[in-house]
């Protein structure tokens, strides 16, 4: 069936659907060669839709078609209709926003954007609760691996597609199963809970979207893991309802910092102030903010092929290899003595490592602490210059990595006076507010993102370090360990492109890698995610926690693994930290060289890392 629609203009097809392009991994929305494609009901079976667009921006037309045969037409008309906003009346919230000066530069950027929608409430539902306080790239890769499992699909041309799980089909899922898809506990029993209410009907979540908001507020909220940014996400995402605003979204209020030019991130209530002239079109008015500030780590095409992908036969491989490996992890006993002084001590040390030596910068910062203790407080660096943080580090050899772009003064500035503001200047009173807890909104990675430090990073790296360190040195116990996010640097990069656990599919990514060429930010994200499901991977097959194979792979990149000279067969290192990771006798070559690919491919053993200079790592 093909049949054709007519959206109200200006209506930017390519620009709206090409959203899903930048989230490569996810596996629902899809969009390709200027076709978006997605799975539909009708009568409960399933149809792909293909739609094009045959039109312009004033003036719109788009091709539908349908596959295969026995679907109504009204049916999947409206639906498509519905998730790509043809009818949107986006006149009022353009002259709400062409009144701001500035905020008109964005209309004009992205002039004809819409905001997808999904087809039923319950799946935006079930979105929001999977991108609470984690990473979105992180979050998705979860949520593809839950549509897979429980979601129903469709075979077309030798393609397979998947829809989006019913909840009846979430209700009847084994927390058990569910956990081990990544997701953490408290996450996994919000999902069944609330699959099982809708499923059940005691939730007619359809029936709210014409309930004022206030009333959908004070009936979701009340239910278990349905916080005020959960719902109104759903109520934007799923509802369409605009006069919602999920004001406490860190992406919105990064972008509306960014925006305003601001040095310190607006608040929630800020957002919300802010927001609020533009009446009913307020959350359209933060997808716009989103779409232009957030999502430009995420290019339109350029993510377009899959450029990594996980090799799970290698992961196979490499995970049965360390099974038999004694990790030397013994679990150190919880100290009192100078507890605040340790914990800011790393706080800073992690904040600021990255383009450094850790060793040299751990050495010069405890140098300051003991030295000038007076000023080794947040109460004096939250006014600390750049001359001063330079000259701490002034006998590092490479002088042009304590430049002012790597931004350490401004980032210990911005980290002393948001303790002092938030935590008392204590990073004690910090993790007493996590509750021992890394995942979750409350969650120490949630808590952190409020610091610039390590709130730049989607995928969370220096907050899992900080995290490893204080609970490895007894400084602090966490019990959520299934929330742990394995930091990803250079070092683990290099040795997972090369053993071949991640392979490289893009042949110019490739010689970016071989050659140090700079990546773009979408690429080292991408790449990164990929060393983290592989690390996950073989976690899960070799018994291993994957913090243990982090930790060892940390390692032997540090020494078995060098960028320009890999001493896969022959080393003669006598202090090789690969051993303080394994209770081994080392046998003069790396432990891993009888299942690293880049022994006998030296293609591969070509592969440096990423050149990609941030303040990540």
């Amino acid at each position: 069936m093909k049949f054709f629609i007519e959206p109200k203009p200006p209506f930017d097809f390519k620009l709206i659907t090409s959203l899903y392009a930048r989230f490569p991994t996810q596996c629902v929305d899809l969009y390709r060669n200027g076709i978006y494609e997605r799975v539909l009901r009708d009568k409960n079976k399933l149809f792909l839709v293909k739609v094009k667009s045959v039109g312009s921006i004033e003036k719109p037309k788009l091709q539908v078609e349908v596959f295969p045969a026995g679907a109504e037409k009204k049916v999947i008309e409206e639906q498509i209709k519905w998730i790509l906003g043809t009818n949107d009346e986006i006149g009022g919230f353009y002259k709400a926003a062409l009144a701001d000066k500035k905020f008109a530069l964005i209309i004009k950027n992205v002039y004809g954007l819409r905001a997808p929608r999904t087809p039923a409430v319950f799946e935006a539902l079930i979105i929001a609760l999977t991108e609470q306080q984690i990473a979105l790239p992180v979050a998705i890769t979860l949520r593809k691996r839950l549509v897979e499992k429980y979601g129903e699909s469709l075979r077309i041309d030798s393609k397979k597609y998947f829809t989006f799980p019913t909840p009846e089909a979430l209700a009847k899922a084994k927390p058990e199963e569910v956990r081990k898809l990544g997701l953490s506990t408290r996450k996994t029993e919000y999902i069944i809970d609330v699959s099982q209410k809708v499923a059940q009907g005691e939730l007619n979540l359809e029936k709210m979207k014409i309930w004022s908001k206030e009333k959908i507020l004070a009936t979701l909220t009340k239910i278990r893991g349905l916080g005020l940014w959960t719902v109104e996400y759903m109520m934007c995402r799923g509802m369409g309802r605009y006069d919602a605003l999920p004001a406490n979204d860190i992406g919105l209020r990064i972008s509306l910092t960014k925006f305003l030019g601001k040095k310190e991130r607006v608040s929630e209530k800020e957002t919300r102030d802010f927001l609020e002239h533009f009446g009913k079109y307020k959350g359209y008015a933060a997808f716009y903010l989103i779409y232009t500030y957030a999502f430009q780590k995420y290019p339109q095409e350029r993510l377009l092929m899959k450029k990594c992908v996980l090799n799970k036969q290698k992961c196979k491989e490499i995970g049965l290899a360390t099974k038999d490996f004694s990790f030397e992890h013994p679990e150190a006993k919880l100290k009192s003595q100078d507890l605040e002084k340790e914990l800011f001590y790393l706080f800073i040390v992690v904040g600021i490592c990255h383009q450094i030596n850790w060793n040299f910068l751990m050495k010069a910062l405890k140098k300051i602490q003991n030295g000038y203790s007076t000023k080794f407080t947040p109460f004096y660096m939250q006014r600390v210059s750049d001359e001063e943080v330079f000259d701490w580090f002034s006998d590092y050899p490479k002088k042009w990595r304590l430049a002012k772009q790597y931004k350490r003064g401004k980032l210990i500035r911005d980290m002393c006076k948001m303790l002092v503001r938030k935590y008392k200047g204590k990073v004690e009173n910090l993790l007493k507010a996590s509750n021992c807890k890394m995942g979750g909104k409350d969650g120490l990675y949630a808590l952190l993102k409020d610091f610039r430090a390590f709130g730049e990073d989607p995928l969370c790296k220096k907050s899992a370090v900080l995290i490893d360190l204080i609970e490895r040195l007894g400084l602090w116990k966490f019990n959520d360990w299934k929330n742990y996010i394995p930091p990803i640097d250079y070092h683990i990069v290099r040795i997972a492109l090369r053993n071949g656990v991640v392979k490289v599919k893009d042949t110019r990514l490739l010689n970016k890698l071989k050659n140090s060429l700079p990546v773009i930010q979408e690429e080292d994200i991408l790449i990164r995610s990929a060393v983290i499901d592989a690390l996950n991977e073989m976690a899960k097959i070799s018994g291993r926690h994957t913090r243990d194979l982090q930790g060892f792979y940390w390692a032997l990149g540090r020494e078995c693994c060098d960028p320009d000279k890999p001493r896969c067969n022959s080393c003669k290192s006598s202090k090789c930290s690969v051993l303080i990771y394994m209770n081994i006798k080392c046998e003069g070559r790396c432990p891993l060289a009888s299942v690293c690919e880049a022994v006998e491919n030296k293609g591969l053993a070509k592969i440096k890392e990423q050149n990609f200079v941030i303040t990540f790592y």
